[in-house]
């Protein structure tokens, strides 16, 4: 047991802070992907709704806005879904789901 509470309070910061060095993220960021892709993306994707300049050709600017709106709550859903209640979940699962897909029906989409 003294061992594992070595490993965990000592060893594994030690380990993590050289991952970091050396790849630029450590291996608690793969425990959880989703969350982690979910926190890169959300700060980026906001950003680009207030500057981008453009929009899909068969979309007009208050649809883009819309789906850019549906992706970004399924983002930063997904970094609160842990604090939601099952109940609460289901709710919203079919959302973050529907802003999910058209995150990846419109990627190519997200260039300025």
């Amino acid at each position: 047991m003294k061992r594992k509470i070595y490993y965990v309070k000592i060893k594994r910061p030690i380990k993590h802070f050289y991952q970091r060095l050396t790849r630029g993220f450590d291996d608690s960021e793969t425990w959880n992907l989703d969350f982690e892709i979910s926190k890169f993306i959300l700060p980026r994707l906001e950003r680009f709704k207030e500057i981008s300049l453009t929009h899909p050709t068969e979309l007009t600017e208050k649809e883009w806005d819309d789906i850019l709106d549906k992706m970004i709550y399924s983002f930063y859903m997904n970094t609160v879904i842990n604090d939601l209640k099952i109940p609460e979940y289901q709710k919203v699962y079919d959302k973050i789901e529907d802003g999910f897909k058209l995150f990846s029906k419109y990627f190519w989409n997200l260039w300025w």
